[in-house]
């Protein structure tokens, strides 16, 4: 399903504007069945850009999504190219579009096993195990945990 939320020239105009003025704003979406990507008006280092999230469902009937990648591409406006991206990123990963690859989180708590430290809370993020940010990803969507292969990493 493909879902356009701002025009091609209010995303033009938006990246236009100073970036320091501008939030993380999704322009369109493309939904494949357990996958998602999402075109962003974002800033980074001083410009505006677009840019592309990627999202994964821990269960096929779940609303949530969680932030999978933010691909390093260019974005654009064409939905082919958009679809590109994201059949690039699924087969690269190993994911599915009608399969969840991940251990439903249910908000649990799993702490990490180490002899160095006392434990630390965790939770799924991208390899290779970099923090979660608060705003996963270029487009803003609020998401406290990112999943990539059921690894963990320190939050």
């Amino acid at each position: 399903m493909f879902e356009r939320l701002l025009s091609v020239r209010e995303a033009k105009n938006l990246l236009r504007q100073d970036a320091k003025k501008i939030s993380p704003q999704v322009v369109q979406s493309l939904t494949a069945g357990c996958v998602k990507i999402e075109l962003c008006v974002y800033a980074q280092n001083g410009k505006s850009c677009l840019g592309y999230d990627v999202f994964v469902k821990d269960s096929p009937d779940s609303p949530e999504w969680i932030c999978f990648d933010s691909p390093n591409v260019p974005g654009s406006f064409d939905e082919e190219k958009m679809f590109d991206v994201l059949d690039r990123v699924v087969k690269d990963n190993h994911l599915s579009y009608t399969e969840c690859c991940f251990e439903k989180l249910h908000g649990k708590r799993i702490e990490k096993k180490t002899a160095k430290a006392p434990p630390a809370t965790v939770t799924a993020c991208e390899p290779p195990c970099r923090p979660v940010r608060r705003f996963c990803g270029r487009g803003g969507t609020e998401n406290t945990r990112t999943a990539k292969t059921g690894k963990f990493a320190l939050v």
